[in-house]
């Protein structure tokens, strides 16, 4: 689950024309960074979610998640302003018994976890 920090302000600062195209490109540098077999989906307003199908382990998501901070953090250019952006992930992993809204109720707490951290940062669900 993945959240663009300070989206609104971005909306109030440069205008909505500029949030949406902002949001298409994020669209695009994502799918540069997730594998062939992975689904990536804007959920709503500035949150998308990705599943990982085929996971070996956690040190492949992690990995995962800091390729796609370290492009998010990276300078936008759109029409003629230029700033950054930072992202929060929530990440949980399927477990026996979850369905899919468990799996994302599970991710979308882990994500505000995130959040609380500072931002721009990802946390993995756990159970305490």
């Amino acid at each position: 689950y993945l959240d663009l920090d300070e989206f609104k302000e971005i909306n109030d600062t440069y205008g909505h024309h500029v949030g949406d195209e902002l949001l298409r490109q994020v669209t695009e540098r994502i799918n540069h960074v997730i594998r062939g077999g992975d689904t990536f989906s804007r959920i709503g307003g500035d949150e998308f979610i990705i599943l990982l199908p085929d996971v070996d382990n956690m040190e492949e998501v992690s990995h995962i998640a800091e390729r796609i901070l370290e492009t998010m953090s990276q300078r936008w250019t759109i029409d003629s302003y230029s700033f950054l952006t930072t992202f929060s992930i929530g990440i949980a992993l399927d477990e026996e018994g979850d369905n899919p809204a468990t799996l994302i109720e599970k991710a979308d707490r882990a994500l505000y976890k995130a959040k609380s951290l500072g931002k721009n940062t990802y946390f993995i669900y756990n159970k305490s």
